[in-house]
């Protein structure tokens, strides 16, 4: 959601909960899972960068801001309806 205040609408507000709050609207508990990639990691080919996940959300921020820009205008003010929280 940084990204989104970053790129997107920088009026764009949230508040993070508590695993407590949490457990109360999830079905199920948390799970922390670890993709193990040395499979993918091995067969890639050399010439093929994979961005961390920080790197790789930032990146496609910005390409929905550059998207979304192109085609409604200026952000935040030129999104649709659907798109604005407040």
């Amino acid at each position: 959601l940084i990204f989104t205040k970053k790129y997107i609408d920088p009026t764009y507000t949230y508040k993070n909960f508590t695993i407590e709050e949490q457990s109360k609207v999830l079905k199920a508990g948390r799970s922390n899972n670890e993709l193990d990639s040395t499979k993918l990691m091995r067969d890639m080919p050399e010439d093929i960068k994979i961005n961390d996940i920080l790197t790789a959300v930032e990146l496609c921020m910005q390409r929905m801001q550059k998207n979304l820009t192109e085609e409604f205008g200026p952000l935040p003010d030129s999104l649709p309806k659907e798109f604005r929280k407040n």
